[in-house]
């Protein structure tokens, strides 16, 4: 059987972190969190960057971006929430993926991420046999 990873969905949480200022913020973002037995990667979008952490207690930064409007698109994030990774696992949707699809094709800098990617997942102990990982 091929393990998978999770991704998830970050606006999916929106409420429970702006409450009322949800109606003028929007959180853009999408995470993939892989948890091994010596840590957890976590992989921002599908670029290849990626951090390790010691556990999902450890808080993550979203950014948040103010809804467009009025001839106005927010290029740059207003401002930035840290939240538990444990509460972005309990709150948001997610669905899984292959680790392949953590980061996209194209291009040998993205090339180089997903190396280092793989690197790290073996750093946090998971055997890379049991889940996969080609990329065409």
């Amino acid at each position: 059987m091929v393990k998978k990873v999770r991704k998830y969905k970050l606006e999916t949480g929106i409420e429970k972190w702006l409450g009322k200022k949800k109606d003028d913020y929007e959180i853009r973002d999408y995470i993939f969190v892989v948890e091994g037995p010596k840590g957890v990667v976590v992989s921002y979008r599908s670029e290849g960057i990626h951090w390790i952490y010691d556990s999902l207690d450890e808080p993550f930064g979203i950014d948040v971006y103010k809804k467009p409007g009025d001839g106005v698109i927010s290029a740059a994030p207003s401002f930035t929430i840290e939240v538990p990774l444990r509460e972005i696992t309990e709150t948001c949707e997610c669905e899984e993926c292959d680790v392949k699809d953590m980061v996209r094709i194209f291009g040998s800098r993205l090339d180089a991420n997903y190396r280092l990617l793989l690197k790290s997942l073996k750093k946090i102990g998971l055997n890379l046999k049991e889940y996969n990982t080609e990329r065409k």
